[in-house]
């Protein structure tokens, strides 16, 4: 009856939006990749409906994500790629679709938040430090939003086996040459800012354009 009451009959708007989080008392968050393509007005807008909240951007290299975003719109379910090959007419417009171009666009994202919440309540985070130090990764995150239960919420992560935990795992789907040069040619903008930008990216100018000076 609750959740009839209080989600299929509900009007959605902010206050909607806002009483859903009033059972919590404690940290409470939202998460979606969408958020990464949020207009200027947008986040402005949100701003004025959760004017303390911190908002954490986890990047990772931007080809990587929009083959991996290629793979969870195609191949999550039906497998139907699995083990091919996939080429140019294969991925048609996807990569140059705007939408899916903004979700890799990392510096737009970043100057947007910057510029509506600032750099003390929006923090960069990276993905390669969750691959290769997860315990680190999530205590630099505890340590930017945790008030009170830092300590205990530290302990918990020091204490945890993060060993072969993976969840969606990526699809085995390999991109013809083609698409990984189409990709290359796409986001060298955008992979040459963020690694002047951010030390934690100058490996993925070197990995892709074989050079340590972007």
């Amino acid at each position: 009856f609750r959740y009839m009451t209080n989600v299929v009959f509900s009007t959605y708007n902010d206050n909607y939006y806002k009483k859903l989080f009033e059972p919590y008392k404690k940290i409470k968050g939202d998460f979606s990749p969408s958020y990464s393509i949020l207009s200027l007005e947008e986040i402005e807008k949100m701003k004025l409906l959760c004017p303390d909240a911190k908002i954490i951007y986890i990047i990772r290299n931007p080809i990587e994500r929009a083959m991996s975003g290629f793979k969870q719109r195609f191949n999550y379910k039906d497998k139907k790629y699995d083990g091919k090959e996939i080429n140019l007419k294969e991925v048609g417009s996807y990569f140059t679709d705007n939408e899916n171009y903004l979700r890799s666009n990392a510096i737009k994202t970043i100057e947007n938040y910057e510029k509506i919440y600032g750099t003390e309540q929006f923090k960069v985070f990276f993905y390669d430090k969750l691959k290769t130090n997860p315990k680190l990764f999530l205590s630099e995150i505890v340590a930017f939003i945790a008030k009170s239960d830092e300590d205990k919420t530290l302990k918990i992560i020091n204490e945890s086996d993060f060993k072969d935990k993976k969840t969606n795992a990526s699809s085995k789907i390999v991109f013809s040459p083609e698409v990984h040069e189409l990709l290359k040619k796409i986001f060298e903008p955008v992979i040459k800012e963020l690694s002047i930008k951010y030390t934690e990216c100058a490996s993925w100018y070197r990995e892709y354009y074989k050079s340590s000076q972007p």
